[in-house]
């Protein structure tokens, strides 16, 4: 039986040799009732969900409680879910094709497929844009696509290959490369890069969003 901690899982992978799917900062979990090929979970704090994904698909587990809400069909090993609460919208990349899968936060059914070459390793929502940023471990860009259209609006080119990302929701995202090592702020609104600091110079995250 898999436990999902959920006090603060915001999109965690499978621990090494464990079904269990955790963040450390989590305080209280939830039995899902299952532990075979978990590949990634999603928390969606404004609808009280949970999106874990499987080679069976996306199962979606009520976050209160843990008692099954449905499940996302046609969407295999995904490596990286979203959601955008005010646009009654998800987003998930499909292991298997790389492209982005758009569906209905109601009905579960997907309604709209996003190209895109590599499976995206990490997505995130920015509601002052209503935009979607998307990122693989393989392309040197970050691919932007209107959350409400289901449309990519464009890609911005970095130099170098992006390992992470997170965002306050204000129209900045912020993203942590490789090859250089270094840290880099998109405005999404202008749609490139604006910023840029050398990874050794920041201690935390914090210090990177306080810009």
């Amino acid at each position: 039986m898999a436990v999902v901690l959920l006090a603060a899982l915001t999109g965690c992978r499978q621990q090494p040799e464990s079904a269990a799917v955790s963040c450390s900062l989590s305080r209280r979990g939830v039995a899902l009732g299952r532990s075979d090929g978990i590949e990634y979970a999603y928390r969606d704090h404004a609808n009280h969900r949970v999106y874990v994904s499987s080679d069976a698909g996306i199962e979606v587990w009520d976050a209160d409680n843990g008692a099954p809400v449905g499940r996302i069909h046609n969407i295999v090993g995904s490596t990286a879910i979203v959601t955008a609460p005010p646009l009654n919208r998800g987003f998930a990349a499909d292991g298997t094709t790389g492209a982005i899968k758009v569906f209905d936060l109601d009905t579960l059914e997907i309604i709209r497929r996003i190209p895109y070459a590599d499976p995206s390793s990490d997505m995130v929502f920015d509601a002052t844009t209503g935009t979607v940023a998307a990122i693989s471990a393989v392309a040197r860009d970050v691919r932007l696509i209107d959350a409400a259209a289901g449309v990519v609006v464009g890609d911005v080119r970095l130099a170098g290959s992006p390992r992470a990302m997170w965002s306050r929701g204000n129209g900045m995202l912020y993203l942590r490369l490789e090859r250089p090592a270094r840290i880099v702020r998109v405005n999404l609104g202008a749609r490139k890069v604006d910023a840029r600091w050398p990874w050794a110079a920041c201690k935390s995250r914090r210090d990177l969003i306080d810009h």
